[in-house]
């Protein structure tokens, strides 16, 4: 299958993340610098907060080598802020890069480490919920123009992307479809 401009499945996003996205730890461990094809990191101190990438980070938490530092807009309160501007504007709001996946595999590598779980983890889902039903909205008003214009949705998130893409794909393989197969679709709507 060709690739879209601007499409990257879900696994790809978070390895990416993983290789890309630095993340602030305190080991528990001393280890001189180590050096990874992305750069070099440390030395790690005990006690000493340090940025790490984020595949270093789960791999240390995971060994119980360090005490993962959760980003600041990953709080219960910037979260709620978050929330309740998704709720009084029209538009998608600026949130911070891959906050999702970001605060997703967070809770699930190091949930000790995270003050108000799982409000927080609401909190996400709510998040999330909101900038979906904003993002079907913009799609409904979008089909039911008359005249063509390109869809256009500002702020939108890689894994909000991958939902639209997804959606024009599945629509791709319709009109791929024989005709009787996309007539007994049309019944079935």
């Amino acid at each position: 299958m060709k690739q879209f401009k601007g499409y990257i499945g879900a696994e790809l996003n978070e390895f990416l993340i993983a290789q890309t996205y630095l993340i602030s730890i305190v080991p528990n461990v001393e280890m001189n610098q180590l050096g990874f094809i992305s750069g070099k990191f440390g030395p790690l101190r005990i006690n000493n907060q340090i940025e790490v990438p984020f595949w270093m980070a789960i791999h240390l938490k995971k060994s119980n080598k360090c005490r993962i530092v959760i980003p600041s807009w990953m709080t219960l309160d910037k979260l709620k802020r978050i929330s309740e501007d998704e709720t009084t504007s029209t538009e998608l709001t600026e949130v911070p890069d891959d906050y999702y996946e970001i605060g997703l595999m967070l809770l699930s590598a190091c949930e000790d480490d995270i003050p108000n779980d799982k409000e927080i983890r609401l909190e996400l889902d709510n998040i999330n919920r909101k900038r979906d039903a904003k993002i079907l909205k913009k799609f409904e008003d979008f089909y039911d123009q008359d005249e063509f214009q390109t869809f256009q949705c500002n702020n939108l998130q890689q894994h909000e992307k991958n939902k639209i893409f997804g959606q024009g794909y599945s629509n791709v393989v319709k009109l791929s479809m024989p005709q009787e197969e996309s007539d007994s679709d049309k019944e079935d709507d």
